[in-house]
């Protein structure tokens, strides 16, 4: 290994120790509360708790493994395409009929590789370990023992009767001093240039012979069934003296062990032994992190695997707090599990077929990893125990339910349900029935259900509820704060005099409304600002929704203030960048702006670039609307979003532009759904690529530059005055005044740059009074008057000059315009910000249209 090379590892090496020591802390108090219990299988048992930390509540899943029970295996898993193909822990989990799994070991995040410890899958080592010495692992042995413990690698290969040790068998992570590597199949199909710092000396094998040797700095393929030698330093002479062309080839590659390992995984630090919490692990400066980890019992008898979410509030726990978790809940020795974005538990629950992610991904998306821990249910299905029906116990009269049903035998191996296996039973068809596995509420009572599956039954009652029965409604929305035009999605709840909440059809709901529209149980707002009442009615029970249509763009991230930005992207490991630059060439005001770099040269159906805004974690408070930005465009074609976490911890996006076709300056905008629940956090603007979506010619790199990031603030109920005294949009003859819409006969246009108004819009908006003079050999009009309280406009036709007098003074003052009135199909047009703002002494302002950027809407406010 070269100086350069070796001095990488180091520093690397250096790195991860730090990340991973310097996030275990100070032991602070840990309070936790079991919140529910479920058996998944036989012998596993999976526990969720909520955890009090750091001023702040966690979600921590335990699942006790019991490997006494003939029932379950444990096997270390790897991508179904080698490690150098990463997958989602769910997606391991699902190739191979897992009713669990974990993320297990660390891994290199910026480049394909390995895991850094053991990997042994039924016997068989499928990646040596690192020689970072404070690395430990999971093993099983083959009496069913489980370990935790550092096991070295130990392994040869031989050529033309010469053998040479192998410094990493389907491994690149070493601190070795050069030396010999070897891949296979397990590995992928190729070892990638990226992990050489100069030339190496490569072999392939094929079968047992050597089929080249050769000196290279790119890639090295590995033969389908074969085998990838690379040597450096010491491998490097190696190769160079024996291996040719047909030369014969074998190799050992194991854990220099006494026992027979047939499962293992690496993880990194021991946090648990003899049943305590390690208290070397403490140390200042702490961070916190989504965490994993796995425990046993001093018998190795008892296997305990946990995943703890992090919040946008509280990111997770410290090692410390891990560690003492774990000895709380029962480990003897524990040991921490790659943890951050790469925490992932995904669960097949009982009489489902197919995992889900019983975890919260930290980052959004749940990560590729190389390999994760399975569990696994190796009975032999047999018919059906148990039947499981999901689907409420209450209805309200006139609405209708599908009833889903699962089933599993008696070892909780799934049973597959068809479409009309289950016979269905009501005590009293009168009040409902089944069509399939739909329940009609037809009128209120109580009725007995029974679901048959074969021989097994499950009974349960349904209450039916009327509307004597309904004490309120809830709407969702529960209040309209939208954007001019922006359409919503209406559903309603009941709740009962007993305190019961039901689920109201769309059938059942009336909704009217005075201020936009309804379709269907959609709502539709209107192009206009304004205040109006939408009304929920449920058999002549009535809700009423405050409708607050408008808001107002407040400042939020610029980047003269903030000063710190970050990439990321999806999958990981794509190209681009996110910086804070100083250019006033690519800035909208001032000198700052964010450049974000893109590189989707990958073959990922979907690519994302984002640009991290600060932390990303930056509060926009409450009352939000909308989000919008000035985007200098690339013509790329690709879709841009923003990232929002609402105040569940959900991560959410919004719109800004399906398709940036445009290059140069343009604000765009998205609406918020008023469904979300707030106060929210923004953390990234970033560019989306969908494969059957964007343009095939479109390109693969580029850069896009972002400023002046606004919050668009609802209108308050009670604040008439935040409404623009008059609203204008270009081309359209609807206007309002302080929030009532109307109706011109003419349309605002632009000319020069600016924005012409019919005289008449002009002088109501203002509560002026107009008047006309004419030229006395034409006839034609010359001189416009708008007369209001004390003052006098007069703007000429074909000038470009506006006088403003005092009616009582006499006093004059005349601007310059830079365009000036015209006549257009007999009607006089003037200009709209020289009247507004030399004339009234108005608030005037605009706003641009998402898509083409010219000016979309005008608007003033009175003084």
């Amino acid at each position: 290994m070269s100086t350069y090379r070796r001095f990488l590892v180091s520093i690397s090496i250096v790195a991860i120790l730090f990340y991973l020591f310097a996030g275990t802390g100070q032991v602070s108090a840990l309070g936790y509360r079991l919140i529910d219990e479920q058996r998944i299988g036989p012998g596993m048992d999976l526990y969720r708790y909520r955890l009090e930390v750091g001023g702040g509540a966690l979600t921590a899943r335990l699942l006790v493994v019991d490997l006494e029970n003939p029932h379950v295996e444990v096997r270390a898993i790897s991508p179904s395409n080698g490690f150098n193909n990463r997958q989602t822990v769910r997606a391991m989990a699902s190739t191979t009929d897992a009713v669990a799994a974990v993320n297990a070991d660390l891994f290199h995040l910026t480049r394909p590789a390995a895991p850094f410890g053991p990997h042994v899958e039924r016997g068989t080592l499928l990646s040596s370990p690192t020689s970072n010495a404070y690395s430990r692992a999971f093993g099983i042995d083959d009496s069913g023992r489980a370990h935790i413990r550092y096991w070295p690698f130990a392994g040869r290969v031989h050529l033309g009767g010469v053998s040479h040790p192998l410094a990493g068998y389907n491994q690149t992570y070493v601190g070795s001093d050069g030396g010999l590597f070897l891949y296979d199949g397990n590995w992928g199909t190729e070892v990638s240039a990226s992990f050489f710092t100069g030339p190496v000396v490569a072999a392939t094998v094929s079968g047992s012979l050597v089929s080249t040797v050769d000196v290279t700095t790119g890639s090295v393929h590995i033969p389908p069934g074969g085998y990838a030698l690379v040597g450096e330093g010491s491998g490097g002479e190696f190769l160079r003296g024996v291996a040719r062309a047909g030369s014969h080839f074998h190799h050992e590659a194991g854990l220099s062990t006494s026992m027979r390992v047939e499962t293992a995984v690496g993880g990194h630090s021991l946090i648990v032994d003899e049943g305590r919490p390690l208290s070397s692990l403490s140390s200042p400066g702490a961070t916190r992190a989504s965490r994993s980890a796995l425990g046993i019992d001093p018998e190795g008898r008892i296997l305990r695997l946990v995943t703890v979410d992090g919040t946008p509030s509280v990111a997770g726990l410290t090692m410390g707090e891990l560690a003492e978790f774990m000895s709380r809940t029962g480990s003897h020795r524990a040991l921490n599990l790659d943890g951050g974005g790469s925490t992932s538990m995904a669960v097949r629950y009982p009489g489902e077929f197919d995992p889900v992610l019983a975890s919260t991904p930290g980052s959004g998306f749940e990560r590729s990893v190389p390999n994760a821990l399975g569990i696994y249910n190796v009975a032999r299905p047999s018919a059906p125990d148990t039947i499981l029906v999901d689907g409420p116990t209450g209805m309200l009269a006139g609405t209708e339910v599908t009833y889903r049903v699962t089933a599993h035998d008696a070892n909780y191996l799934p049973v597959r349900v068809g479409t009309g296996d289950v016979r269905w039973e009501v005590s009293d068809p009168s009040i409902a029935g089944f069509e399939g596995n739909t329940l009609s509420a037809r009128s209120p009572g109580e009725i007995l259900v029974r679901a048959s599956l074969g021989s097994v039954d499950r009974n349960f009652s349904v209450k039916i509820f009327g509307g004597e029965d309904i004490q309120d409604i809830l709407v969702t929305p529960r209040d309209l704060r939208m954007l001019s035009g922006q359409s919503v999605r209406l559903s309603a709840r009941v709740v009962t005099n007993t305190g019961v909440t039901l689920d109201a059809g769309p059938d059942t709901v009336s909704w009217s409304t005075d201020f936009g529209r309804i379709e269907g149980n959609v709502y539709h707002a209107p192009d206009v600002e304004g205040f109006g009442t939408l009304t929920a009615d449920i058999d002549g029970h009535t809700k009423e929704v405050p409708i607050r249509i408008g808001g107002r763009r407040e400042p939020f991230f610029t980047f003269r203030e903030w000063q710190t930005a970050s990439f990321r992207s999806y999958p990981e490991g794509l190209g681009g960048s996110f910086e804070i630059i100083t250019d006033p060439a690519y800035s909208f005001r001032g000198e700052r702006s964010g450049r974000l770099a893109y590189d989707f040269s990958g073959e990922a159906a979907t690519m994302i670039a984002y640009g991290q805004l600060g932390s990303g974690q930056i509060s926009m408070g409450e009352n939000n609307v909308g989000v919008s930005a000035y985007i200098m465009g690339d013509a790329s074609g690709y879709e841009l979003r923003g990232e929002i976490v609402d105040a569940g911890g959900r991560s959410r996006h919004v719109v800004l532009s399906e398709s940036i076709d445009w290059q140069g300056w343009v604000r765009v905008s998205g609406a918020i759904d008023p469904g979300w629940p707030q106060p929210l956090t923004l953390s990234s603007i970033y560019l989306l690529r969908e494969e059957g979506v964007i343009a095939e010619d479109a390109p693969r790199s580029g850069a896009i530059y972002i400023d002046q990031i606004e919050m668009i603030k609802g209108l308050e109920e009670d604040a008439t005055e935040e409404l623009a005294d008059v609203r204008m949009w270009i081309g359209s003859t609807a206007y309002s005044i302080r929030g009532q819409a109307a109706t011109m006969d003419a349309a605002p246009f632009i000319q020069s740059g600016r924005t012409l108004i019919p005289v008449r819009y002009i002088a109501e908006a203002f509560g002026a009074r107009a008047g006309w003079t004419s030229n006395p050999d034409t006839g034609a009009t010359q001189t416009v008057t708008l007369t209001a309280d004390d003052i006098v406009i007069y703007i000429e036709i074909g000038q470009r000059e506006l006088t403003v007098a005092n009616r009582y003074t006499g006093a004059q003052i005349t601007h310059a315009l830079d365009v000036s009135p015209v006549i257009v199909d007999g009607r006089t047009y003037l200009p709209f910000r020289a009247i507004g703002e030399l004339g009234f002494g108005a608030e005037v302002d605009y706003s641009l249209h998402p898509e083409t950027g010219a000016v979309d809407c005008v608007w003033l406010n009175l003084n």
